[in-house]
């Protein structure tokens, strides 16, 4: 399993964040500044576990980095810690979307779609 946390950078577009991370996370808008302020992550969730969390994720990133935010994206698996980016992170969803499509498409043809 694969956990990520990402820390959103303070700059001086923290207002424009607040909003859209508050819209996607629902998360208070004082606990989202507070974390900016303070250098700590706005999500922390294991990344493979449902789809929904992969689904935000994606989103948050995207939305995130659309706005011009600068974020630090740390990868926690096989007890190894490391920073990456946004880009490698993208890639890994899309990946695993990608496998899970093929996966339902063999289901499909062994044992019929219902």
């Amino acid at each position: 399993m694969m956990n990520i946390s990402i820390i959103v950078k303070k700059d001086d577009n923290i207002s424009k964040y607040i909003v859209m991370i508050r819209k996607i996370t629902g998360i208070s808008i004082l606990d989202i500044k507070k974390s900016i302020q303070n250098g700590n992550p706005i999500i922390k969730c294991a990344l493979f576990k449902n789809d929904d969390s992969k689904e935000t994720v994606e989103k948050f990133i995207t939305e995130l980095i659309n706005l011009g935010a600068n974020l630090i994206i740390m990868k926690e698996e096989n007890n190894q810690i490391e920073k990456v980016s946004a880009q490698y992170l993208l890639n890994r969803i899309n990946g695993f979307k990608e496998i899970s499509k093929q996966n339902q498409q063999l289901d499909d043809i062994m044992y019929g779609e219902d």
